[in-house]
């Protein structure tokens, strides 16, 4: 998970610096993308905020790459944002 390692919360960077340059290299090859779909998913939530503004910044370049990811980003997002209660938590059908 190479890919994973260069990400801002890994190298202690506190900007979004490492963040971009991932997002750039993703791009140039999207295949690099899979890993950071398998972090969305660490028990890291750091990491995971970072695979997300991977993909944030990815799509606002180049929204097809991360198409096949999509489901994965928006339950992992959800989860994300309701674990530091940024969201409600989901209804449940009646």
């Amino acid at each position: 998970m190479e890919i994973l390692n260069q990400l801002s919360s890994q190298k202690g960077d506190k900007t979004e610096d490492s963040n971009k340059i991932v997002a750039e290299k993703c791009i140039a090859n999207p295949r690099m993308l899979a890993e950071i779909a398998i972090g969305l998913e660490d028990k890291d939530k750091k990491l995971q905020s970072d695979c997300i503004e991977v993909f944030t910044l990815v799509s606002e370049k180049n929204p097809e790459l991360i198409v096949r990811y999509a489901d994965n980003i928006l339950v992992c997002s959800r989860i994300y944002l309701q674990t530091r209660k940024l969201l409600p938590p989901k209804r449940k059908k009646s």
